[in-house]
């Protein structure tokens, strides 16, 4: 599981870190809006998809 800022300064950013997350059977990625510390800003967002994905990959 991924979770990147957007950078506007390199295009393959996403696409880089897409194909890294289709590596695993269970990869993930999630693109946020925020600065380079996502886990500072953003870490209630974070904590939610990390409690949804988990729910999730329990199941298969």
């Amino acid at each position: 599981m991924k979770f990147l800022r957007f950078n506007e300064h390199n295009k393959q950013w996403i696409p880089l870190h897409e194909e890294q997350a289709k590596q695993s059977a269970q990869g993930k990625m999630i693109p946020m809006e925020g600065s380079h510390y996502l886990h500072h800003t953003m870490y209630k967002e974070i904590a939610g998809e990390f409690k949804e994905y988990m729910k999730q990959i329990q199941l298969k």
